[in-house]
């Protein structure tokens, strides 16, 4: 396979813990891209089922497999990191599927405007099998987006998601950035706020070129207190530090997760007790943030009668449609 000069190796980072339903599939969709210039480093994150003989049974020079302790997909990015050798970085989960034209596109976007990262929109899916990764998309609609639009954006989940997917990023801008390895939740938008924070610019396409399977089983799905808390708790140091311009909308998020714990946990313990009082506290300020979908403003309407029944809203909400509740 011959490349020019011009060409640029792009590292495709993918975590992977006891993938063998899916990886395979994930792997052809890297392999099927028109842009070829790639590595696709998978760090194996303590499988114990039959991931690795899922990779090998793919014969692609450019894959990187490498086999690593259970340690979280945190570590397992940073590992990724710490290995890359490309001048352009980017992050696949190990059951998600790339658009054929994922790698070329971003690539033509950043050097296009001389951007530091490039963003696409995606698709939210249960399953593969219906999925065309060939098809073409309508005209792309491109913006030039600045760090500050990246970080609020970013936190209201306004076309800027916090995922580690969706994004090529040049390596040089996330040198010395690592994700939070103490946290299972929430550690993908704390790495981006800190990269958004370094750049110059962004651009982000409305293309969908990123297909994102649901698991009904993952953390965001199914939340643990520990793991909650951690997260709540990141976000409020961060707030907590962070410039001024960035507070409204860092409360923003804070109020949704505190919403979305609270729908699925039923005890009344110390920590649903400070979401409660967290609630209380910003419901004034959240009713009056236009930049918040009318659902989430009318969540916090209701609190400011109830907060149990707002509460109990959001739990009909995840019972009817089997995801988060806000």
């Amino acid at each position: 396979m011959n490349f020019s000069v011009d060409d640029h190796i792009i590292s495709v980072i993918m975590p992977a813990y006891n993938a063998e339903r899916t990886i395979k599939k994930t792997i052809n969709s890297v392999i099927a891209q028109t842009y070829e210039n790639w590595e696709l480093i998978i760090v194996d994150d303590g499988s114990n089922d039959n991931t690795k003989n899922e990779v090998f049974s793919v014969n692609d020079k450019r894959i990187k497999y490498i086999f690593q302790m259970n340690l979280g997909p945190s570590a397992a990015r940073n590992r990724g990191i710490e290995e890359a050798s490309g001048q352009y970085v980017c992050f696949l989960d190990s059951d998600d599927l790339l658009h054929i034209d994922y790698l070329k596109e971003l690539v033509d976007m950043v050097e296009k405007y001389n951007a530091d990262i490039a963003m696409c929109d995606y698709l939210k899916a249960k399953d593969t099998p219906k999925i065309d990764l060939t098809c073409k998309n309508n005209s792309s609609r491109e913006e030039v987006l600045f760090p500050d639009d990246c970080i609020i954006r970013m936190f209201y989940k306004d076309k800027v998601m916090p995922y580690p997917f969706l994004k090529l990023f040049r390596r040089n801008i996330i040198d010395g950035t690592r994700f939070p390895e103490g946290l299972r939740l929430g550690e993908d938008l704390l790495f981006n706020y800190e990269v958004f924070r370094r750049i110059n610019k962004a651009v982000i396409s409305n293309k969908i070129l990123y297909f994102h399977i649901e698991n009904p089983n993952s953390i965001t799905h199914s939340l643990n207190e520990d793991v909650a808390q951690k997260h709540f708790n990141s976000l409020k140091e961060l707030r907590n530090k962070s410039d001024e311009k960035y507070r409204k909308s860092i409360s923003s998020r804070m109020f949704i997760v505190a919403f979305d714990f609270l729908s699925q946990k039923c005890n009344d313990n110390t920590f649903n007790i400070e979401l409660k009082d967290f609630i209380k506290k910003e419901n004034k300020g959240v009713l009056k943030d236009n930049d918040l979908s009318g659902k989430v403003r009318i969540l916090a309407f209701f609190s400011m009668v109830s907060i149990e029944f707002s509460v109990f809203l959001c739990r009909i909400t995840r019972r009817f449609h089997s995801k988060k509740a806000v």
